[in-house]
This record gives C-alpha cells, sequence and structure tokens, in this order.
C-alpha cells in the first residue's frame, strides 16, 4: 500500500524549507517513496483554514513514515 499526503503549507524562507525537503528526501526515500510534486499557490478558491497556504507538496511513502521522538 502506498502512503500518500498532501499538506497545505505557508513557506515565508524558500531555502530553509529546501533544506527541509532535502533532509526529508531519504527519509522518505527509506520508506519507499519521496516529494511526487511541489505547488505553488497563488490563489485559493476554497480552504478548510483560516491559516495561509502557498505551498502544497505531496509526499509519498510504500510504508508509513516512523513518528520522530524527542
Amino acid at each position: 500500500m502506498v502512503y500518500e499526503m498532501l499538506v497545505g503549507l505557508h513557506v515565508t524562507n524558500d531555502e530553509m524549507y529546501q533544506a527541509y525537503r532535502e533532509k526529508m528526501t531519504p527519509i522518505l526515500i527509506e520508506c519507499g517513496g519521496g516529494f511526487g510534486y511541489d505547488f505553488r499557490i497563488f490563489e485559493i478558491l476554497k480552504s478548510q483554514t483560516d491559516g495561509e497556504i502557498n505551498r502544497r507538496p505531496v509526499a509519498r511513502a510504500a510504508q508509513r513514515v516512523p513518528e520522530v521522538k524527542d
């Protein structure tokens, strides 16, 4: 089974977001996945949140990504 997670983000620092993606990619690859899509959003026609959204990444994995504990 493949899991996909579609997320709405408000990215304020593209460089930090890119660093996050680079660090997450090996974890997703380890789980048989990766980032499938990453959209920049310029106009939102309907939303289920009051928060701002300007990015819409889609991450996928063949198995659930293990929970990270501090």
